[in-house]
């Protein structure tokens, strides 16, 4: 409660530092909800304030105590995210950022409790107005807050549904927008670099926080949309990009969509077999990884019709036998995490 702002900061600081201590004395306490309430409170105040550095001190804070006693914030819940959310109509550049962030990590750390009984109703709503509100899509503040959407979407579950149908529209638009931006570089002979394409990259991982969150009420969501019948055209495309990052995030999205919702993309198999099967190249390792991994979804869940998959037999043993024998790089042994497990 000190008036000058760098004593305000290092307290902050210095309460991260604790953050094991607190949750030990929280779990020993027979009413843990004393303390933590206490430092929540002080907190949420702290994230009101104006002085900017105080804002990004109060929210890494948190953060940090988000991580270290998770389950005992739920009690808070409701008036963290009110905070929030008061926050969010006056923060700017980084303060938004670290903000973002927290909502991302509270997601992370709480898990389904973020999305139980009214809160969804409190925070998800201003998020996605927040979006809608930039008349530039490809806003650079957007990114944190489509990761961080993309989190919250997956934990929350089928309590993202009655606002899922404007986040997966958003997300459309937003590739279509940023397509045609680089055509008009490509057309003017600009340098497209692989950050212009971070937020295709941002909206795959939503669409994809969207389905690990659905399940099968994501073939609803897409049926409902006005962008439905482009979605499975547009995320072929994604899966043919030349940027790594791009094909990455549609492999994960492919991959998701064949484990909760496979009737989606049963009549494009053939297309999207033909793109996974040619990138199960060890030279690209993310690509690769992530690919193999979508394609043995796809042998599980949509496999069933072999008339499908016999046509790229040849093509998928010849690439994934050498990933299994772990000699498909230069070396004896597969060096990229969970590849050979993923190959087999």
């Amino acid at each position: 409660k000190e008036d000058l702002p760098q004593l305000r900061c290092i307290a902050c600081w210095t309460i991260c530092r604790y953050g094991e201590w607190i949750y030990e004395q929280g779990c020993q306490e027979q009413s843990p909800s004393a303390m933590i309430g206490n430092l929540v409170e002080e907190l949420m105040l702290l994230l009101l304030n104006v002085n900017k550095s105080i804002q990004v001190a109060s929210c890494s804070a948190f953060g940090r105590l988000v991580e270290s006693c998770s389950e005992l914030l739920v009690p808070f819940l409701e008036p963290i995210y009110k905070t929030i959310i008061k926050a969010l109509s006056f923060y700017q550049t980084k303060s938004l950022l670290v903000l973002f962030d927290t909502v991302s990590v509270m997601a992370d750390f709480i898990g389904q409790a973020t999305g139980s009984i009214n809160l969804p109703e409190i925070y998800i709503p201003p998020l996605v107005t927040f979006w809608q509100s930039h008349h530039d899509p490809l806003n650079q503040q957007l990114l944190p807050l489509m990761e961080c959407l993309s989190c919250v979407a997956a934990v929350v579950g089928s309590s993202i549904q009655p606002w899922a149908v404007q986040i997966f529209d958003l997300c459309l638009v937003t590739i279509e927008k940023c397509r045609l931006k680089h055509v008009v570089s490509q057309n003017a002979l600009d340098e497209i670099r692989e950050e212009d394409y971070d937020h295709i990259t941002c909206c795959a991982d939503v669409i994809d926080g969207l389905v690990e969150g659905l399940g099968e009420n994501f073939y609803g969501l897409v049926m409902g949309s006005q962008y439905g019948n482009q979605f499975i055209s547009v995320l072929h495309s994604l899966c043919c990009d030349l940027v790594s990052s791009v094909r990455v995030s549609a492999f994960a999205v492919l991959g998701d969509l064949a484990r909760k919702c496979p009737s989606i993309i049963e009549a494009a198999l053939p297309e999207f077999l033909k793109e996974v099967v040619e990138s199960i190249d060890p030279q690209h390792p993310n690509v690769c990884n992530n690919s193999t991994w979508a394609l043995g979804e796809i042998c599980v869940r949509c496999g069933k019709n072999a008339t499908i998959i016999r046509p790229f037999v040849n093509d998928i043993l010849s690439r994934l036998i050498p990933l299994v024998m772990g000699n498909a790089i230069d070396s004896n042994k597969s060096t990229i995490p969970g590849l050979t497990e993923n190959a087999a």
